[in-house]
């Protein structure tokens, strides 16, 4: 994100920011790297929803830009073993494993 944050940033993110009037509750999060000359921040943040575009709609409601964004787990499936750009095909059980958390 293009902004060094704060601690004023950091405590908003926990208590969970609102958006669309309803409040994104962040389990975790984690300044990554810090760099004051670029203005940026990495930052590493778990949520258990999937609306539209919501990671970028969060930082957005704090007037932070988000410059890169790269999901690293979905549910179960995590990227572990897999190069850039790589993808692998699921098996028959994980895909039965989503159908059944869509269900929830």
């Amino acid at each position: 994100i293009n902004k060094v944050l704060d601690k004023d940033d950091i405590n908003k993110l926990k208590k969970g920011i609102v958006i669309d009037n309803r409040k994104v509750d962040i389990k975790r999060f984690k300044v990554r790297k810090k760099d004051v000359e670029k203005n940026t921040s990495i930052v590493e943040l778990t949520i258990v929803e999937g609306r539209n575009h919501i990671v970028k709609k969060i930082f957005e409601s704090m007037r932070i830009d988000v410059i890169k964004l790269s999901r690293v787990s979905y549910a179960f499936l995590t990227l572990d073993g897999l190069k850039s750009g790589e993808y692998r095909k699921l098996s028959i059980k994980e895909i039965k494993k989503l159908y059944a958390l869509k269900k929830c």
